[in-house]
Protein backbone atom coordinates (compact mmCIF):
# COMPACT_ATOMS: atom_id res chain seq x y z
CA UNK A 1 0.00 0.00 0.00
CA UNK A 2 1.42 3.33 -0.97
CA UNK A 3 2.12 5.89 1.81
CA UNK A 4 0.77 9.34 1.18
CA UNK A 5 3.19 12.17 1.73
CA UNK A 6 0.48 14.11 3.53
CA UNK A 7 0.16 11.32 6.10
CA UNK A 8 3.91 11.46 6.79
CA UNK A 9 3.87 15.20 7.25
CA UNK A 10 0.89 14.95 9.53
CA UNK A 11 2.62 12.35 11.69
CA UNK A 12 5.77 14.46 11.79
CA UNK A 13 3.80 17.49 12.85
CA UNK A 14 2.07 15.53 15.60
CA UNK A 15 5.40 14.22 16.86
CA UNK A 16 6.88 17.71 16.77
CA UNK A 17 3.89 19.04 18.69
CA UNK A 18 4.19 16.34 21.35
CA UNK A 19 7.91 16.99 21.65
CA UNK A 20 7.32 20.72 22.00
CA UNK A 21 4.68 20.07 24.66
CA UNK A 22 7.05 17.73 26.51
CA UNK A 23 9.91 20.22 26.22
CA UNK A 24 7.73 23.04 27.54
CA UNK A 25 6.59 20.96 30.50
CA UNK A 26 10.12 19.77 31.19
CA UNK A 27 11.49 23.30 31.01
CA UNK A 28 8.88 24.41 33.52
CA UNK A 29 9.82 21.52 35.81
CA UNK A 30 13.53 22.31 35.49
CA UNK A 31 12.84 25.99 36.16
CA UNK A 32 10.79 25.06 39.21
CA UNK A 33 13.62 22.83 40.44
CA UNK A 34 16.14 25.61 39.91
CA UNK A 35 13.91 28.03 41.76
CA UNK A 36 13.53 25.60 44.67
CA UNK A 37 17.27 25.01 44.62
CA UNK A 38 17.92 28.74 44.78
CA UNK A 39 15.39 29.14 47.56
CA UNK A 40 16.97 26.25 49.46
CA UNK A 41 20.42 27.74 48.97
CA UNK A 42 19.16 31.01 50.43
CA UNK A 43 17.71 29.19 53.43
CA UNK A 44 20.97 27.30 53.93
CA UNK A 45 22.91 30.56 53.79
CA UNK A 46 20.54 32.15 56.32
CA UNK A 47 20.86 29.12 58.58
CA UNK A 48 24.65 29.26 58.38
CA UNK A 49 24.49 32.91 59.38
CA UNK A 50 22.32 32.08 62.40
CA UNK A 51 24.71 29.28 63.38
CA UNK A 52 27.63 31.71 63.19
CA UNK A 53 25.76 34.13 65.46
CA UNK A 54 25.05 31.33 67.94
CA UNK A 55 28.71 30.32 67.88
CA UNK A 56 29.76 33.89 68.62
CA UNK A 57 27.24 34.14 71.46
CA UNK A 58 28.51 30.83 72.83
CA UNK A 59 32.09 32.11 72.77
CA UNK A 60 31.11 35.35 74.51
CA UNK A 61 29.15 33.46 77.16
CA UNK A 62 32.04 31.08 77.82
CA UNK A 63 34.36 34.07 78.17
CA UNK A 64 32.04 35.76 80.67
CA UNK A 65 31.62 32.54 82.65
CA UNK A 66 35.39 32.13 82.76
CA UNK A 67 35.76 35.68 84.09
CA UNK A 68 33.11 35.01 86.73
CA UNK A 69 35.17 32.09 88.05
CA UNK A 70 38.29 34.20 88.53
CA UNK A 71 39.39 34.80 92.14
CA UNK A 72 38.58 38.50 91.91
CA UNK A 73 35.00 37.69 90.88
CA UNK A 74 32.67 39.77 88.74
CA UNK A 75 32.21 40.12 84.99
CA UNK A 76 35.11 42.03 83.51
CA UNK A 77 33.58 42.86 80.17
CA UNK A 78 35.35 44.61 77.37
CA UNK A 79 34.47 48.09 78.60
CA UNK A 80 35.67 47.32 82.13
CA UNK A 81 38.94 45.96 80.74
CA UNK A 82 39.42 49.05 78.57
CA UNK A 83 38.71 51.29 81.55
CA UNK A 84 41.21 49.43 83.70
CA UNK A 85 43.91 49.72 81.02
CA UNK A 86 43.19 53.43 80.59
CA UNK A 87 43.34 53.95 84.36
CA UNK A 88 46.74 52.24 84.61
CA UNK A 89 47.91 54.39 81.69
CA UNK A 90 46.75 57.47 83.58
CA UNK A 91 48.72 56.37 86.64
CA UNK A 92 51.88 55.73 84.64
CA UNK A 93 51.88 58.61 82.14
CA UNK A 94 49.11 60.96 83.24
CA UNK A 95 47.23 60.42 79.96
CA UNK A 96 43.46 60.73 80.20
CA UNK A 97 42.65 59.26 76.74
CA UNK A 98 38.87 59.31 77.21
CA UNK A 99 39.11 57.93 80.74
CA UNK A 100 36.02 59.86 81.86
CA UNK A 101 33.81 58.31 79.17
CA UNK A 102 35.20 54.84 79.78
CA UNK A 103 34.56 54.94 83.52
CA UNK A 104 30.96 56.01 82.94
CA UNK A 105 30.39 53.08 80.60
CA UNK A 106 32.33 50.49 82.57
CA UNK A 107 31.36 51.16 86.19
CA UNK A 108 28.11 50.47 87.98
CA UNK A 109 28.63 53.25 90.54
CA UNK A 110 28.41 57.02 90.15
CA UNK A 111 31.49 59.09 89.40
CA UNK A 112 32.59 62.41 90.81
CA UNK A 113 31.67 65.14 88.34
CA UNK A 114 33.79 67.73 90.17
CA UNK A 115 37.08 66.05 89.43
CA UNK A 116 39.07 62.88 89.93
CA UNK A 117 38.59 59.44 88.46
CA UNK A 118 36.92 56.36 89.87
CA UNK A 119 39.03 53.31 90.64
CA UNK A 120 38.22 50.32 88.38
CA UNK A 121 35.80 47.85 89.95
CA UNK A 122 38.29 44.96 90.05
CA UNK A 123 40.94 47.09 91.77
CA UNK A 124 38.42 48.46 94.26
CA UNK A 125 37.20 44.93 95.04
CA UNK A 126 40.74 43.70 95.64
CA UNK A 127 41.35 46.47 98.18
CA UNK A 128 38.09 45.62 100.01
CA UNK A 129 39.05 41.93 100.06
CA UNK A 130 42.41 42.73 101.62
CA UNK A 131 40.71 44.99 104.17
CA UNK A 132 38.36 42.20 105.19
CA UNK A 133 41.33 39.92 105.83
CA UNK A 134 43.16 42.53 107.92
CA UNK A 135 40.46 44.46 109.84
CA UNK A 136 38.87 42.48 112.66
CA UNK A 137 35.95 44.89 113.04
CA UNK A 138 35.15 44.62 109.33
CA UNK A 139 35.06 40.83 109.67
CA UNK A 140 32.57 40.95 112.53
CA UNK A 141 30.43 43.90 111.43
CA UNK A 142 27.60 43.94 108.91
CA UNK A 143 28.95 45.70 105.82
CA UNK A 144 26.40 47.39 103.55
CA UNK A 145 26.66 49.68 100.54
CA UNK A 146 24.76 52.99 100.60
CA UNK A 147 24.38 55.74 98.04
CA UNK A 148 24.91 58.65 100.43
CA UNK A 149 25.68 59.69 103.98
CA UNK A 150 22.03 60.04 105.06
CA UNK A 151 21.52 56.44 106.17
CA UNK A 152 19.41 55.49 109.17
CA UNK A 153 18.23 52.17 110.58
CA UNK A 154 15.23 51.48 112.79
CA UNK A 155 15.63 48.98 115.62
CA UNK A 156 12.75 47.25 117.39
CA UNK A 157 13.18 47.83 121.13
CA UNK A 158 10.33 45.48 122.06
CA UNK A 159 7.67 46.37 124.57
CA UNK A 160 4.66 44.69 122.99
CA UNK A 161 2.38 43.62 125.86
CA UNK A 162 -0.01 40.67 126.09
CA UNK A 163 -2.37 39.12 128.60
CA UNK A 164 -4.45 36.08 129.45
CA UNK A 165 -8.25 36.22 129.13
CA UNK A 166 -11.15 33.86 128.95
CA UNK A 167 -12.74 32.86 125.67
CA UNK A 168 -15.57 35.41 125.95
CA UNK A 169 -13.73 38.08 127.98
CA UNK A 170 -13.15 41.54 126.57
CA UNK A 171 -9.68 42.17 125.14
CA UNK A 172 -8.28 45.50 126.27
CA UNK A 173 -5.68 47.37 124.24
CA UNK A 174 -2.06 46.45 124.99
CA UNK A 175 1.14 48.44 124.66
CA UNK A 176 2.97 48.41 121.34
CA UNK A 177 6.64 48.04 120.53
CA UNK A 178 9.01 51.00 120.63
CA UNK A 179 11.47 51.79 117.87
CA UNK A 180 14.99 53.13 118.19
CA UNK A 181 16.97 54.93 115.50
CA UNK A 182 20.57 54.13 114.63
CA UNK A 183 22.40 56.75 112.57
CA UNK A 184 25.99 55.76 111.79
CA UNK A 185 28.77 58.32 111.57
CA UNK A 186 30.05 58.71 108.01
CA UNK A 187 33.43 59.80 106.72
CA UNK A 188 35.83 59.31 103.84
CA UNK A 189 39.15 57.54 104.06
CA UNK A 190 41.73 58.34 101.42
CA UNK A 191 45.27 57.40 100.55
CA UNK A 192 47.91 59.21 98.53
CA UNK A 193 50.72 56.71 97.93
CA UNK A 194 53.87 58.17 96.36
CA UNK A 195 55.76 56.51 93.54
CA UNK A 196 58.75 57.77 91.56
CA UNK A 197 58.44 58.31 87.82
CA UNK A 198 61.20 55.76 87.35
CA UNK A 199 59.03 53.15 89.04
CA UNK A 200 56.05 54.05 86.86
CA UNK A 201 58.13 53.98 83.66
CA UNK A 202 59.32 50.45 84.47
CA UNK A 203 57.25 48.06 82.31
CA UNK A 204 57.67 45.30 84.91
CA UNK A 205 56.41 47.47 87.78
CA UNK A 206 52.92 46.19 88.72
CA UNK A 207 50.99 49.38 89.45
CA UNK A 208 47.82 47.51 90.45
CA UNK A 209 49.56 45.29 93.01
CA UNK A 210 51.46 48.29 94.39
CA UNK A 211 48.23 50.27 94.94
CA UNK A 212 46.58 47.25 96.58
CA UNK A 213 49.47 46.80 98.98
CA UNK A 214 49.96 50.47 99.88
CA UNK A 215 46.30 51.41 100.34
CA UNK A 216 45.10 48.18 101.95
CA UNK A 217 47.78 48.31 104.65
CA UNK A 218 47.07 51.94 105.55
CA UNK A 219 43.28 51.63 105.27
CA UNK A 220 43.30 48.54 107.48
CA UNK A 221 45.15 50.35 110.27
CA UNK A 222 42.95 53.44 110.08
CA UNK A 223 39.68 51.46 109.90
CA UNK A 224 40.64 49.33 112.91
CA UNK A 225 41.29 52.48 114.95
CA UNK A 226 38.13 54.25 113.79
CA UNK A 227 35.77 51.30 114.25
CA UNK A 228 37.16 50.69 117.75
CA UNK A 229 37.93 54.10 119.27
CA UNK A 230 36.92 56.65 116.60
CA UNK A 231 35.27 59.85 117.89
CA UNK A 232 32.72 60.16 115.06
CA UNK A 233 34.20 63.39 113.65
CA UNK A 234 34.50 62.86 109.88
CA UNK A 235 35.05 59.20 110.68
CA UNK A 236 33.11 56.26 112.20
CA UNK A 237 32.44 56.24 115.92
CA UNK A 238 34.10 53.26 117.57
CA UNK A 239 32.18 51.08 119.99
CA UNK A 240 34.57 52.00 122.84
CA UNK A 241 33.71 55.68 122.33
CA UNK A 242 30.05 55.17 123.22
CA UNK A 243 28.87 55.85 126.75
CA UNK A 244 28.64 52.74 128.94
CA UNK A 245 27.02 51.93 132.26
CA UNK A 246 26.62 48.95 134.57
CA UNK A 247 22.81 49.20 134.36
CA UNK A 248 20.89 46.15 133.14
CA UNK A 249 19.09 45.89 129.81
CA UNK A 250 15.66 46.81 131.17
CA UNK A 251 16.97 49.94 132.91
CA UNK A 252 19.70 51.10 130.54
CA UNK A 253 18.79 53.74 127.94
CA UNK A 254 18.89 52.78 124.27
CA UNK A 255 22.27 53.52 122.73
CA UNK A 256 24.28 52.95 125.90
CA UNK A 257 26.53 49.94 126.29
CA UNK A 258 26.75 47.79 129.40
CA UNK A 259 30.08 47.11 131.09
CA UNK A 260 31.08 44.59 133.75
CA UNK A 261 33.69 45.57 136.35
CA UNK A 262 36.72 43.30 136.01
CA UNK A 263 37.03 42.70 139.75
CA UNK A 264 40.44 44.29 140.19
CA UNK A 265 41.91 47.64 139.23
CA UNK A 266 44.77 46.32 137.11
CA UNK A 267 43.70 42.77 136.30
CA UNK A 268 40.87 40.60 135.03
CA UNK A 269 39.43 37.86 137.20
CA UNK A 270 37.84 34.60 136.14
CA UNK A 271 34.71 35.51 138.10
CA UNK A 272 34.32 38.72 136.10
CA UNK A 273 34.60 36.85 132.80
CA UNK A 274 31.99 34.31 133.88
CA UNK A 275 29.74 37.15 135.00
CA UNK A 276 30.23 38.81 131.63
CA UNK A 277 29.12 35.65 129.84
CA UNK A 278 25.96 35.16 131.86
CA UNK A 279 25.05 38.84 131.89
CA UNK A 280 24.71 38.59 128.12
CA UNK A 281 21.16 37.76 127.12
CA UNK A 282 20.63 34.16 126.05
CA UNK A 283 19.57 35.18 122.54
CA UNK A 284 22.96 36.86 121.98
CA UNK A 285 25.20 34.13 123.41
CA UNK A 286 25.15 31.91 120.33
CA UNK A 287 28.04 32.95 118.13
CA UNK A 288 29.30 35.52 120.65
CA UNK A 289 33.04 36.15 120.71
CA UNK A 290 35.57 37.72 123.02
CA UNK A 291 37.48 40.66 121.57
CA UNK A 292 40.63 41.71 123.42
CA UNK A 293 44.17 42.91 122.88
CA UNK A 294 47.24 40.73 123.23
CA UNK A 295 47.95 41.78 126.82
CA UNK A 296 44.43 40.89 127.95
CA UNK A 297 44.56 37.58 126.11
CA UNK A 298 47.89 36.77 127.73
CA UNK A 299 46.57 37.61 131.21
CA UNK A 300 43.42 35.53 130.75
CA UNK A 301 45.32 32.50 129.54
CA UNK A 302 47.30 32.55 132.77
CA UNK A 303 44.17 32.38 134.94
CA UNK A 304 43.83 29.13 136.88
CA UNK A 305 41.27 27.55 139.16
CA UNK A 306 41.93 25.75 142.44
CA UNK A 307 43.15 22.70 140.52
CA UNK A 308 45.69 24.64 138.51
CA UNK A 309 43.73 25.00 135.28
CA UNK A 310 40.82 26.89 133.85
CA UNK A 311 38.41 25.20 131.40
CA UNK A 312 37.95 28.36 129.35
CA UNK A 313 41.42 28.15 127.83
CA UNK A 314 41.39 24.45 126.98
CA UNK A 315 41.62 23.38 123.33
CA UNK A 316 42.90 26.83 122.34
CA UNK A 317 39.43 28.06 121.41
CA UNK A 318 39.69 31.77 122.13
CA UNK A 319 38.55 33.92 119.26
CA UNK A 320 36.29 31.30 117.69
CA UNK A 321 33.59 30.09 120.09
CA UNK A 322 32.74 30.70 123.73
CA UNK A 323 33.75 27.24 124.90
CA UNK A 324 33.26 28.12 128.56
CA UNK A 325 29.81 29.49 127.81
CA UNK A 326 28.62 26.35 126.05
CA UNK A 327 30.07 23.98 128.64
CA UNK A 328 28.82 25.91 131.67
CA UNK A 329 25.40 26.63 130.23
CA UNK A 330 24.63 22.94 129.77
CA UNK A 331 25.90 22.05 133.24
CA UNK A 332 24.01 24.88 134.91
CA UNK A 333 20.71 23.94 133.31
CA UNK A 334 21.12 20.31 134.34
CA UNK A 335 21.90 21.17 137.95
CA UNK A 336 19.05 23.64 138.25
CA UNK A 337 16.51 21.19 136.81
CA UNK A 338 17.67 18.22 138.87
CA UNK A 339 17.87 20.20 142.11
CA UNK A 340 14.28 21.40 141.82
CA UNK A 341 12.99 17.97 140.81
CA UNK A 342 14.75 16.19 143.69
CA UNK A 343 13.37 18.64 146.24
CA UNK A 344 9.86 18.17 144.88
CA UNK A 345 10.13 14.37 145.06
CA UNK A 346 11.43 14.40 148.66
CA UNK A 347 9.18 17.15 150.01
CA UNK A 348 6.76 14.62 151.52
CA UNK A 349 9.50 13.42 153.90
CA UNK A 350 9.74 16.82 155.59
CA UNK A 351 5.97 17.33 155.45
CA UNK A 352 5.35 14.01 157.26
CA UNK A 353 8.14 14.57 159.80
CA UNK A 354 10.29 11.70 158.55
CA UNK A 355 13.28 14.02 158.30
CA UNK A 356 13.88 17.49 159.66
CA UNK A 357 15.99 18.81 156.79
CA UNK A 358 17.18 17.86 153.31
CA UNK A 359 20.50 19.13 151.95
CA UNK A 360 21.43 18.79 148.27
CA UNK A 361 25.13 18.91 147.49
CA UNK A 362 25.48 19.28 143.72
CA UNK A 363 28.88 20.64 142.90
CA UNK A 364 31.74 20.23 140.46
CA UNK A 365 34.61 18.12 141.83
CA UNK A 366 36.67 18.20 138.64
CA UNK A 367 36.69 19.69 135.19
CA UNK A 368 34.53 16.93 133.76
CA UNK A 369 32.94 15.47 136.91
CA UNK A 370 30.07 16.37 139.20
CA UNK A 371 30.02 15.28 142.82
CA UNK A 372 26.39 14.97 143.98
CA UNK A 373 24.81 13.71 147.17
CA UNK A 374 21.66 14.22 149.28
CA UNK A 375 21.85 14.42 153.07
CA UNK A 376 18.70 13.53 155.04
CA UNK A 377 18.72 14.85 158.61
CA UNK A 378 16.94 12.45 160.97
CA UNK A 379 16.71 12.39 164.76
CA UNK A 380 19.51 9.85 165.02
CA UNK A 381 21.80 11.80 162.72
CA UNK A 382 22.38 12.61 159.07
CA UNK A 383 22.07 10.01 156.33
CA UNK A 384 23.93 10.63 153.07
CA UNK A 385 22.52 9.12 149.90
CA UNK A 386 24.33 8.90 146.58
CA UNK A 387 22.80 11.18 143.99
CA UNK A 388 23.10 8.51 141.28
CA UNK A 389 21.28 5.88 143.38
CA UNK A 390 18.47 8.25 144.32
CA UNK A 391 18.10 9.56 140.79
CA UNK A 392 17.88 5.99 139.46
CA UNK A 393 15.20 5.14 142.03
CA UNK A 394 13.15 8.21 141.10
CA UNK A 395 13.39 7.83 137.33
CA UNK A 396 12.90 4.02 137.29
CA UNK A 397 10.23 3.76 139.97
CA UNK A 398 12.52 2.22 142.61
CA UNK A 399 12.11 2.57 146.39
Amino acid sequence: MAVDIKDVEQVAQELQQKFDDFKAKNDKRVDAIEQEKGKLAGQVETLNGKLSELENLKSDLEKELLELKRPAGGAQNKLATEHKEAFVGFLRKGREDGLRDLERKALQVGTDEDGGYAVPEALDRNILTLLKDEVVMRQEATVITVGGSDYKKLVNLGGTASGWVGETDERSQTATSKLGLIEPFMGEIYGNPQATQKMLDDAFFNVEAWINSELATEFAEQEEIAFTTGDGTKKPKGFLAYESTDETDKVRAFGKLQHIVSGEVTAVTADAIIKLIYTLRKAHRTGAKFMMNNNSLFAIRLLKDSEGTWPAVQNDRYGSRLWLLQRSKLTNQLVQTVRGYIRECLQWMTDDGVVSRIDLDIRRTGINELGNSITLWRRDGPVMISFDDLWSAITHGGQ
